[in-house]
């Protein structure tokens, strides 16, 4: 049954744990069972608990590695906010004083959303139809 549901889980990681452990049960004590029922469920239910979001975490650095995924991302959001820090100097409110410029980021998140990006294209791409862009 352990291997059963080591073999499910690399093949459906998205599927809870107790799912795929009584689906191992199932097949494991059923002499006759549906498999490409059972697999065309599983698949369906995976896609069910795959997150609609991706996120790549940054943190700085002195060695650049610009062969890792979405790196171009941290880079971009890394210069915008030392831009951004630069030209506050005379914010109206008081801001909090930035000693070494260097060590400001401790973090960069970045959030992949493909659903909101395919929205977002087709609302673009009508808008540029339209002449409104």
């Amino acid at each position: 049954t352990d291997q059963i549901y080591k073999q499910l889980h690399s093949r459906f990681p998205s599927v809870p744990a107790v799912i795929l452990m009584t689906k191992a049960l199932d097949i494991s004590l059923s002499k006759s069972i549906d498999f490409d029922c059972l697999e065309q469920e599983l698949e369906e239910t995976n896609k069910k608990f795959q997150p609609k979001f991706k996120s790549y975490k940054f943190y700085p650095s002195r060695q650049h590695d610009f062969k890792k995924d979405k790196v171009i991302h941290s880079y971009i959001a890394g210069y915008q906010f030392h831009k951004m820090i630069t030209k506050l100097s005379n914010a109206p409110v008081p801001m909090r004083t930035i000693l070494n410029m260097s060590d400001a980021i401790e973090s960069i998140t970045y959030i992949e959303n493909k659903e909101l990006t395919e929205t977002y294209e087709k609302q673009r791409d009508s808008l540029k139809r339209q002449g409104k862009v």
